[in-house]
């Protein structure tokens, strides 16, 4: 987010922009400032944040930090629900994070809420073969599969009308896929508009919305829709929680990146490299 709001998509966070907050650690061992909720939700925010962000460093280190201080179950387990709220799909140590939540709470519930995403998050990594869609409407009223484009890359663009940032991204793909069309790559665009799927005419009135803006920009590739939005099958199986979302599937149907690279950041070159 912050690199979409700046326009610096590159952005790391660097180890030392905590560096004034670190002091905080000295805390751990009053056990007087975890009976203060505010006190003790800093301290969660400061751990989770050290954890998430330094994307590069093994959790295991804090962890044992926390193990040593003796920190409260409250804080456990403030800590191991704020952790299993983000979306860590492309993150490098997912292993060591859950190793480490499983080490760290003794809260069975919290511990399987865990469990159950990273048992996802290990469907759909690299190498993975890629969940299936059946059926999506198209722009011209056909019925499409993800199967009927096996043999060809396949950069999927999962977007809405309502969706800012994803209309954003809509010059980058246009001039991304003339750039690619003679090669053996399909770009597909699957509109998740309908939010209450529920609603037959909410889902109906979303569906003339899409039509309108392909129509209105003349937008190009594959465009389709889906009727339960999010809450499809598909898109719970890629834990799509928020768009815009980028997914990359090879020609045997695996999956190359299931969080994959922007149009306006990246794309091209993870096309180069796959020698497209």
């Amino acid at each position: 987010m912050h690199g979409y709001c700046t326009g610096n998509q590159g952005y790391e966070v660097e180890s030392n922009e905590f560096k004034e907050l670190d002091s905080l650690a000295k805390y751990l061992h009053s056990a007087s400032i975890f009976k203060v909720f505010s006190c003790r939700e800093l301290l969660v925010d400061y751990y989770s944040s050290k954890i998430l962000f330094n994307r590069k460093e093994n959790p295991k280190k804090y962890f044992e930090e926390l193990i040593v201080a003796r920190t409260p179950e409250s804080f456990k387990n403030s800590l191991v629900k704020k952790l299993t709220n983000f979306q860590l799909i492309d993150w490098e140590f997912k292993e060591e994070l859950f190793n480490g939540l499983m080490s760290f709470s003794s809260n069975d519930v919290l511990k399987r809420a865990f469990r159950d995403r990273y048992d996802k998050y290990k469907s759909i990594e690299k190498g993975q073969p890629s969940p299936m869609f059946k059926n999506y409407e198209s722009f011209d009223g056909k019925k499409i599969s993800l199967k009927d484009f096996k043999g060809s890359y396949i950069y999927l663009d999962l977007w809405a009308t309502w969706c800012q940032p994803c209309t954003k991204e809509i010059p980058a793909l246009e001039r991304i896929m003339k750039k690619y069309e003679n090669k053996n790559i399909k770009f597909i665009s699957i509109s998740v508009d309908p939010f209450n799927a529920s609603d037959k005419r909410f889902v109906e009135e979303s569906r003339r919305k899409w039509e309108v803006m392909i129509k209105d920009k003349d937008m190009q590739g594959i465009q389709l829709f889906s009727r339960k939005g999010v809450k499809s099958d598909f898109m719970k199986k890629y834990m799509v929680e928020s768009i815009p979302r980028f997914i990359l599937i090879d020609p045997e149907g695996k999956i190359i990146s299931a969080n994959a690279a922007r149009p306006s950041f990246g794309l091209e070159k993870v096309l180069d490299t796959l020698g497209i």
